[in-house]
């Protein structure tokens, strides 16, 4: 498996699939915006100026992993802990929002736990009939 794919487990998807997604997830480009994406975690962003204040009672659906990889290989606590701060402030973003654990994924939640995510999809559709 790919180091993209370090906190995955027994994947529910076919096998054929599942090595097709690792070779992309290792493609130089992925690797390069991983790693880039964890650079600018690292560093910080002010996004303030850019940020919404609110969006008002828009639908909001947030799901957050709920297994967190024991041997990281990019990351750590003060990272998570941060992630699960800008997670909260996200929710808080709409009067009309969810927040969701996914406890039986990691980091790909739409392929560790892909009913729970098209559930919340059609749930969102259903709500803006």
């Amino acid at each position: 498996m790919g180091w993209l794919n370090a906190d995955r487990q027994n994947s529910l998807l076919p096998s054929k699939i599942v090595q097709a997604k690792t070779a992309i997830q290792n493609l130089t480009k992925t690797v390069q915006s991983a790693t880039n994406e964890v650079l600018v975690m690292r560093k910080g962003l002010n996004l303030e100026p850019d940020r919404p204040k609110s969006l008002g009672n828009l639908p909001l659906i947030v799901i957050t992993a709920g297994k967190k990889n024991k041997e990281k290989a990019l990351g750590s606590i003060k990272e998570g802990k941060l992630e699960e701060k800008l997670q909260k402030e996200i929710v808080a973003l709409s009067s009309n929002s969810k927040h969701i654990i996914a406890h039986e994924s990691g980091h790909y939640i739409m392929y560790d736990q892909p009913e729970l995510v098209v559930s919340e999809i059609i749930s969102l559709m259903v709500e803006a009939k």
